[in-house]
């Protein structure tokens, strides 16, 4: 028997086990990247999830592609993807829903393009750009801080990751729930500045807003959320899923107007489409209207002097007009057919006012064509508006006192002051002129039972009935209609149902801006408590004028202005609560503080 060695090992023989491990899970990683790749670009998963649905609440809706140059009527329920365009009917409100769980409404004859739906791991980025009208953006909260939903104007990018918000192109914001940041840009896509817009409150800006602004002047954009726009139907649309306002086509215009009703039968000379002949559609008609003919009180491109506070501008339209427009308002009393239109100007609607007023009217025929505008200028002088208040203010009243004298030139907002009249302002200080250094008052009064429509400096109260003899009317500081510092006047005028001025009475609230004056914060809300899920905000608010430094929490701002009365700076914040403090100096000493705890989710 011999005995036999075992094999001898070489080192190779001990590696070999943690070789075929290591490429075991090699392969396992390699597999599991190649698959997330695939999910997270490209994939069929990632494109179905990156278009939206439209959903039509009324009337109709078209969509343009990419590449297309026309429109088209699309059905309900349709998906709609990157660069794609989507537009509302005349009586047309449509839904978008995202992939992501946010929702925007637009309101009729209103266009957005999908700029941007982009998903990838879990962050999401859509960029909606509204051409014109408004939308309603319910955007869903999301975690993410590489998130975002914006949607840009021709003046304003809009961003946040978890509100409620309504925009009007092309520079309105309206936040009902959470915040945005909002930057006010130009003509070039260059931001002119940046604002923390929260829950409450609405910014509007113009082109003349952004040149003020560029200049670096402070000019005030930021505002309470108007009672003008809680009262109109596109809040109860999206708030109430009230849709019963389809003639309602002014309720987000931020000026009354009003037409009177002309409604003519279609003149014998009125040429018919032949029976022969095959009609257009919607979708083929690309020929505008003629443009509009205006008879009175002057005709196309004149410039008239008028003599009287309500003055009428009528003309012609073409057959084919469906609608006519004037400086953007929709005669919403016009119908299809008819041949002649009636638009009234009149200064107690604020469409006409001292000066030179120019009115570009437009016909639209049913496939959304519009006509080049017919335009006229309307030049009231300061002398006739002023002999036409006082004598309407006289002709109303049944007791005329030496007060009742006529405006003064240098004030053509003015009315004249009447004794008698009606009109009486019975709070603050029974009515009486005051200087205080509260910031917040209720002007309350009372007003003749024919009244039918009250203004507080040329503002319409939305809560007020027609027939009740009394008014109230909040000015506060923290809204922007009562200046610290300054002397605020609030007149407050009564109009029956024929635009005729009842009377009027004024009260001056002189609010103290000195030492005792304290800093207040009022941005982004003029509580002690706010919540948001931006990580910088502007943190803002007033002053007293005699005030020499400004600091927050200890530090002072040094881009704080002496005399300006405000104080603005931009902080960052951190996961959880932050306590902002403000304090004030005079000469050395304090004249007070305040303070908010922001919490940032």
């Amino acid at each position: 028997m011999y005995y036999r060695r075992p094999p001898r090992r070489r080192p190779h023989h001990y590696m070999m086990p943690f070789i075929v491990i290591i490429l075991i899970f090699g392969a396992v990683a390699f597999g599991w990247s190649a698959l997330s790749s695939r999910l997270g670009s490209g994939s069929s998963v990632e494109a179905l999830n990156t278009c939206v649905g439209l959903e039509i609440v009324s009337g109709g809706a078209m969509a343009m592609t990419p590449t297309g140059n026309e429109w088209r009527s699309v059905p309900n329920n349709i998906k709609l993807c990157q660069d794609e365009q989507v537009q509302t009917s005349v009586d047309g409100r449509s839904k978008l829903n995202f992939f992501e769980g946010s929702v925007l409404s637009l309101e009729r004859e209103s266009e957005v393009l999908l700029k941007t739906l982009a998903q990838r791991n879990f962050s999401n980025t859509i960029e909606v750009s509204l051409e014109k009208g408004a939308v309603w953006a319910t955007i869903n909260r999301s975690n993410s801080p590489d998130s975002s939903f914006s949607i840009q104007t021709d003046l304003l990018k809009i961003r946040s990751r978890n509100a409620v918000v309504s925009v009007e192109a092309p520079g309105s914001v309206y936040v009902i729930e959470g915040s945005a940041q909002v930057e006010a840009i130009n003509s070039k896509g260059k931001v002119v500045k940046e604002y923390n817009v929260g829950v409450g409150q609405q910014l509007i800006v113009d082109e003349s807003n952004l040149v003020s602004l560029s200049d670096g002047q402070d000019v005030q954009v930021l505002y309470a959320l108007s009672d003008r726009f809680k009262d109109s139907g596109w809040y109860r649309f999206n708030t109430q899923g009230d849709n019963s306002d389809l003639t309602d086509l002014s309720a987000l215009t931020t000026e009354q107007e009003a037409e009177t009703e002309t409604n003519p039968a279609t003149t014998s000379t009125e040429t018919t489409t032949s029976t022969t002949e095959k009609p257009q559609t919607a979708e083929e008609d690309k020929t505008p209207p003629a443009v509009p003919t205006i008879s009175e009180p002057g005709k196309n491109d004149e410039t008239v002097e008028i003599n009287d506070i309500i003055q009428s501008i009528s003309g012609q339209v073409s057959a084919d007009t469906a609608a006519v427009i004037v400086n953007d308002y929709r005669l919403s009393k016009f119908q299809a057919g008819d041949r002649t239109f009636n638009y009234v100007a009149n200064v107690a609607f604020s469409n006409l006012k001292v000066g030179l007023n120019e009115y570009k009217v437009i016909a639209e025929d049913k496939a959304g064509n519009q006509s080049k505008p017919a335009i006229i200028t309307l030049r009231l002088t300061q002398s006739v508006f002023d002999e036409k208040s006082k004598t309407t203010v006289n002709e109303t009243t049944t007791e005329s006192t030496s007060s009742s004298t006529a405006t003064s030139s240098t004030d053509s907002s003015a009315p004249a002051s009447t004794s008698g009249s009606g009109v009486v302002i019975t709070a603050p200080n029974s009515g009486n002129d005051l200087e205080t250094s509260g910031t917040e008052f209720e002007i309350l009064g009372s007003v003749p039972k024919e009244t039918t429509r009250v203004e507080v400096n040329d503002y319409q109260l939305q809560k007020y009935v027609a027939g009740t003899t009394s008014f109230s009317y909040r000015a506060y500081a923290s809204i922007g209609n009562l200046e610290i510092g300054q002397k605020n006047r609030y007149v407050v005028r009564a109009y029956d149902k024929d635009g005729t001025l009842l009377g009027s009475d004024e009260i001056t609230i002189s609010v103290q801006s000195g030492t005792s004056q304290a800093p207040v914060i009022t941005l982004p809300v003029s509580s002690t408590s706010y919540t948001t899920t931006l990580e910088t905000l502007v943190l803002g608010g007033t002053v007293g004028k005699w005030t020499n430094r400004v600091y927050v929490n200890g530090e002072e701002l040094k881009e704080y202005i002496p005399g300006s009365e405000s104080w603005r700076t931009t902080v960052s914040l951190q996961p959880g609560a932050n306590t902002f403090t403000v304090k004030a100096e005079r000469d050395g000493e304090t004249v007070g503080s305040d303070t908010i705890t922001i919490d940032l989710e």
